[in-house]
C-alpha cells in the first residue's frame, strides 16, 4: 500500500511538472520572447511548432518502428450505450464554453470500463463531436455565443448574430452532414482500410516529419525550428516517466489561466 501511494505521489508530481514547464514554454511562445527580425519567416506566430512539437512529432518518433496491422472489415454494428455517453458529453461541450469535444472524450472514458471495443470507443467519439456541433449552434443562436472557431466564423459570416429562426436551417445542414459523412464513411473506409494494410509506416512518418519541419522553417523560420526543438523534448518526456501527454496542455491553460487572474503581465516581466 505504501508503495502504491508512493508511486501515485510521484505521477502526481510528474504531471504537476510537465504542466507547469509546458506552461512555462507556452508563455515564451506567446509574449514571443524569441530572436526575430531577419531570423523570423512568414508568419511571427509560434503555436504551430509549439503544438507539433508536444504532440506531433513525439508520436511519429515513437511509432517510427510500428507496422500497421492487418486491416479487416467486420461489419458494423450499433454502439447505444456508449454513443448515448458520447452525445450527452457532447452536449455539455457545445453548451459550455472553454471545453472542446476532446475534453468530452476524455470525460466519458473515464467514466465507461477499459475495453477493447474499438468500434464502441470510435461511436463515442463521434457522438462527442455531433452533438458538440448541434449543442454549440443552439448556444450561437439562443445566447448569442460561439463556443468554437468554426462557429464565431459562422456568426461572422451572418453579420455577428444568428436569428433563432435560422437555427431549424443549420440545424438541417448538420443533420445532412452527418448522414454523407457516414455513407461516406463506410464507403471510403473499406477501400482506404485495404490501400494502407502495405503501406511502409516508418517511410511514411519519416516523409511526415521532414515536411513538418520544413512548414516550421517556411513559415516561422530559426525561432520556429528553436520552438520545435525544445517542445519535442518536453513532448517526449510524458510516455519516458508514465504520465499523460495531456498535461502538456498546460501550454494553453497556464497562459489563459494568468490572464483571468491578472497577474500574466507580471509573471511576463519575471521572465
Amino acid at each position: 500500500m505504501w508503495v502504491l501511494r508512493t508511486l501515485r505521489a510521484r505521477k502526481r508530481a510528474l504531471a504537476l511538472a510537465l504542466i507547469l514547464l509546458s506552461g512555462l514554454l507556452g508563455l515564451v511562445v506567446m509574449d514571443r520572447r524569441l530572436p526575430g527580425g531577419e531570423l523570423a519567416g512568414l508568419d511571427l506566430s509560434l503555436m504551430f511548432p509549439l503544438l507539433t512539437g508536444l504532440f506531433g512529432v513525439p508520436a511519429l518518433l515513437s511509432s517510427s518502428k510500428a507496422s500497421l496491422p492487418p486491416q479487416q472489415d467486420v461489419g458494423a454494428r450499433p454502439h447505444m450505450g456508449l454513443s448515448s455517453l458520447g452525445a450527452l458529453a457532447g452536449a455539455v461541450v457545445g453548451w459550455f464554453p472553454g471545453i472542446s469535444s476532446t475534453t468530452g472524450v476524455i470525460l466519458v472514458s473515464s467514466l465507461v470500463r477499459k475495453s477493447d471495443d474499438a468500434g464502441g470507443f470510435i461511436a463515442m467519439v463521434s457522438a462527442v463531436g455531433t452533438a458538440s456541433a448541434v449543442f454549440g449552434i443552439l448556444a450561437l443562436a439562443v445566447a448569442s455565443k460561439g463556443r468554437s472557431g468554426a462557429l464565431l466564423a459562422v456568426k461572422d459570416v451572418l453579420g455577428g448574430e444568428l436569428p433563432f429562426e435560422q437555427f431549424p436551417l443549420l440545424l438541417v445542414g448538420v443533420l445532412v452532414g452527418c448522414f454523407v459523412g457516414n455513407r461516406a464513411l463506410l464507403w471510403l473506409g473499406t477501400r482506404f482500410a485495404r490501400s494502407v494494410s502495405g503501406v511502409d509506416t516508418p517511410r511514411l512518418n519519416r516523409i511526415i516529419l521532414v515536411l513538418l519541419l520544413a512548414l516550421t522553417v517556411a513559415f516561422n523560420g530559426v525561432p520556429g525550428v528553436l520552438v520545435l526543438a525544445a517542445s519535442t523534448l518536453l513532448g517526449l518526456v510524458p510516455p519516458a516517466v508514465g504520465v499523460g501527454r495531456v498535461h502538456l496542455t498546460g501550454c494553453l491553460l497556464v497562459p489563459v489561466l494568468l490572464f483571468l487572474l491578472d497577474v500574466r503581465d507580471a509573471a511576463s516581466a519575471a521572465l
